[in-house]
Formats: structure tokens, C-alpha cells, sequence
């Protein structure tokens, strides 16, 4: 399954989903069940796609990356700790024309006992544990990370703040 964000214009919406169902993809269009979708997915043991460093549709959480601090979403965090399944960090690298290689970095296990309601605790561990991961990528092949708006970054909080917070 994977989240996936509607388009606008009805035509492209369809001929993308389209092409993910070709693959065998269930797609879990993002919006109010969207999270309760993706939980259901989950619980099924189904793998469960979602991009990890866009706050779709949340305000998201400020982690510590690239020597800043930078707003991914909680989502991925949330969904993982509900569900007890790890959140696997996966990059596409392009090597040439239509050609990619998979990058898959080391499963980000949950705390155990946050089914019900995760705590933010928890839910920034394992979101500092993936920008972690989008750093080491990134930084080695920095052309690769493709987004169509700005990222959110902010200048690092005060040492204080990082040992207090």
C-alpha cells in the first residue's frame, strides 16, 4: 500500500493511480482516513509506503539535520508506534536514464507499550533516527534529493535548548 497525494486535475489523479495498481500497489489517497487506512494496511501486514520528509497535511515536528533543524512529519513515527512495525528508511537512486538503485537503510524499530497514544517522545526518536538516515543519503548523493517545494529548515536551536528539549 502507499499514501499517496491526490493531484488536482482528475485526469492525472487517475492515470497515476492507475499505473501504481499496475504494480500492485493499493493506493491510500492522502486526507481525513488516510491515517486510519494506512493503520488498517499495517495491522494486515501489508508494506506501507509513505514519504518521509514532507508534512503533508500536518504541522509536523522540528529534528536536527544537516546542521539545522528541519520539519519532517510525525505520521510515519505515529503510524509505526500504533502499529508496532518498523519504519524502513528506502531511497531511489537514478543511475541513468530509467535506470535506479534501491537503497534500503536499517529498519527503525518503535518503543514498545505506545499503541494507544504515542508519546512525543517517541514519535521524535524515531523521526531524529530518519533524518539521520536522509542525512548519511543525501550527503552521499546530494543531487538525488528531488522535491518540487522548498524545505522547511530553521537556523539549529541554542545548545540549552537541544539538551533541555
Amino acid at each position: 500500500s502507499a499514501v499517496a497525494l491526490p493531484h488536482s486535475a482528475r485526469g492525472m489523479d487517475r492515470f497515476f493511480n492507475e499505473q501504481r495498481r499496475a504494480q500492485g500497489i493499493d493506493v491510500i489517497p492522502l486526507g481525513p482516513r488516510a491515517a486510519q487506512d494506512s493503520l488498517q494496511a499495517l495491522r494486515r501486514g501489508r508494506a506501507l509506503g509513505v514519504l518521509g520528509d514532507r508534512p503533508f497535511g500536518e504541522p509536523g515536528l522540528w529534528v536536527q539535520a544537516f546542521g539545522r533543524q528541519l520539519r519532517l512529519p510525525r505520521g510515519p513515527a505515529i503510524l509505526s508506534l500504533r502499529s508496532q512495525a518498523p519504519v524502513v528508511p528506502m531511497f531511489l537512486i537514478r543511475e541513468a536514464r530509467w535506470r535506479f538503485r534501491l537503497v534500503v537503510d536499517a529498519p527503525i524499530w518503535p518503543a514498545a507499550g505506545q499503541h494507544d497514544e504515542p508519546s512525543d517522545q517517541a514519535v521524535s526518536a524515531i523521526m531524529q533516527s530518519y533524518a539521520a538516515s536522509l542525512e548519511r543519503l543525501v550527503r552521499r548523493a546530494p543531487t538525488q534529493w528531488l522535491l518540487f517545494d522548498p524545505v522547511e529548515t530553521a537556523a539549529p536551536a541554542p545548545l540549552a535548548a537541544q539538551v533541555m528539549g
